[in-house]
């Protein structure tokens, strides 16, 4: 079962790549001390959430603060994470430097992970960051049905072939036309939500201290979480599956240039003149025309975006002695995403007319395709169901962790 975001996030590749970023270098023998961490200041992590990143600072002999790459920056003067070597108490670093802590929020309870940031060729260089956990982020368990699959994009249109030349025996052809664009196919639907149970109570840690824990189930696999019943609130979801995307349809073929004709000459007029007089005239050749360019092809269509998954069910019991519980989750059964539509094929150029006397008319170029029609969102799934009980059995393994609910 897989935590599911709210959102989906859509990354854009530009054209050719980004440039090479161009990190700062740090040279030890200028190292004169070193503080680090955490990115945007806290000292605190989120169980069961976003992987927090460290921010290292190195200060120089010659006055200058180098400090590392963050999350949303450019790398371009920055110093690489792999300039410092880290040790931790739970947990591990990885190249960007983000803490990577296990999915595991009942090991996190009243933990503190220390962490140390050495320069690795400075090793006498060390910062410490200490983080404890903060249980009032929110967040979500949940799944979502299988997302469609994407539509192939069309066949692009083969280019047209070049008209043959005038060669005295035959006269320059025409370029033949670009192949069109084949259609896309249509992305597939998504599948639908699944059906989860959870359970809700609380933790009792002693000292009067209480945390809400929720365990949800779907497929055979079980999640975990533990929060404050003062923070953000969390979710439980069961989205139908996003729709596929339409597959592009093909570019058309451009045409085939025009065959070469031959180009007019002439010969200039001579004459002589003696006891004998004459007359000579140069002789002088038309040449003829070249013949015109292929049409280009026209573009395919996009294919249909595919139907968003129906939503799933949701069953919660919630500890019935304490029935505030029901208010602390957010439960969302909506239907998956519609698939986007395929982008529309370009057309073909025509091929340009062949030279000659007269050059040959142009190609026309052909007519793009059409872009395809999006998908529909999914049907949301059954109103969640939502009932006090006795929870305890969903919890039995606590006892093996040394914890248990509160009475």
């Amino acid at each position: 079962m897989n935590r599911v975001t709210w959102s989906l996030v859509a990354l854009a590749g530009a054209c050719g790549g980004p440039p090479t970023p161009r990190p700062a270098r740090l040279d030890p023998a200028t190292a004169a001390s070193i503080t680090a961490r955490l990115a945007g200041g806290r000292d605190r992590f989120c169980p069961g959430g976003a992987a927090p990143q460290l921010d290292v600072a190195v200060a120089t002999t010659q006055g200058k603060v180098l400090d590392s790459w963050t999350q949303g920056e450019q790398r371009d003067g920055k110093l690489p994470f792999s300039t410092f070597e880290y040790t931790t108490t739970w947990g591990q670093i990885d190249g960007d430097g983000f803490v990577r802590l296990p999915d595991d929020p009942l090991a996190a309870i009243d933990r503190t992970v220390t962490i140390v940031v050495r320069v690795v060729e400075r090793p006498d260089l060390a910062a410490t960051v200490t983080l404890g956990p903060d249980f009032g982020c929110g967040g979500q368990l949940g799944a979502a049905g299988v997302t469609g699959g994407w539509g192939r994009g069309g066949a692009s249109g083969d280019r047209g072939a070049d008209g043959r030349p005038d060669d005295g025996s035959h006269p320059a052809e025409a370029g033949q036309h670009g192949g069109h664009g084949g259609d896309g196919s249509p992305g597939g639907p998504g599948g639908p939500g699944p059906a989860i149970a959870a359970s809700l109570g609380y933790l009792d840690l002693g000292g009067g201290r209480r945390l809400a824990i929720l365990r949800v189930s779907a497929g055979g696999g079980v999640d975990t979480a533990v929060f404050d019943p003062a923070g953000e609130r969390w979710g439980i979801v069961a989205f139908g599956g996003a729709g596929g995307a339409g597959g592009g349809g093909g570019a058309g073929g451009d045409g085939g240039r025009g065959g070469r004709g031959r180009a007019a000459t002439s010969a200039p007029s001579t004459s002589s003149s003696g006891s004998g007089s004459g007359s000579g005239s140069g002789s002088s050749d038309p040449g003829t025309d070249g013949a015109a360019g292929g049409d280009g092809g026209d573009g395919g269509d996009g294919g249909d975006g595919g139907d968003g998954g129906p939503g799933g069910a949701i069953t919660l019991t919630y500890d019935a002695r304490f029935p505030e519980l029901a208010n602390l989750v957010v439960l969302d059964t909506r239907g998956g995403v519609a698939g986007d539509a395929g982008n529309a094929g370009s057309a073909g150029q025509g091929g340009p007319g062949g030279e000659g006397a007269r050059t040959g008319r142009d190609g026309r170029a052909g007519s793009p395709g059409y872009i395809g029609h999006p998908g529909r969102e999914g049907a949301p799934g059954a109103p969640p169901t939502v009932s006090p009980g006795d929870v305890h059995g969903a919890f039995a393994d606590l006892a093996d962790r040394g914890l248990r609910l509160a009475d």
